[in-house]
């Protein structure tokens, strides 16, 4: 089975809004992500499985595992709004 890995560059959650209905992925949510941790830390990598496009990998430096779920919640709050 191939899986296949995009990397997903930051962007606003204002511009991810406006282009939320062209898009029916996970790819909005996991931009906001990204987003949201950049903000806060120098490295970060984030990755999406789009044949099953349900997993996420995410590597952020200098931080705890805690703090990117604290991030996840915010990032699918934003997509929500």
């Amino acid at each position: 089975m191939l899986n296949h890995l995009y990397s997903i560059k930051s962007k606003s959650c204002s511009n991810i809004s406006s282009q939320q209905s062209k898009q029916s992925d996970n790819n909005t949510a996991l931009e906001i992500l990204l987003h949201q941790v950049s903000e806060l830390h120098k490295y970060v990598t984030m990755t999406i499985d789009k044949a099953a496009n349900t997993q996420i990998s995410i590597s952020i430096s200098n931080t705890k595992i805690n703090t990117m779920k604290f991030y996840k919640r915010i990032a699918y709050s934003c997509l929500e709004q």
